[in-house]
C-alpha cells in the first residue's frame, strides 16, 4: 500500500506518470 500511494504522489508530479509506466511495463514484462 505504501508503494502504490509513494507512486501516485509520483504520478502527480508531470513527466512522472512515464516513470510509472515505464515501471509497470517493466513489471509485465
Amino acid at each position: 500500500m505504501t508503494a502504490a500511494k509513494k507512486e501516485s504522489r509520483l504520478a502527480a508530479k508531470p513527466g512522472a506518470k512515464k516513470v510509472v509506466v515505464k515501471k509497470m511495463s517493466h513489471k509485465n514484462i
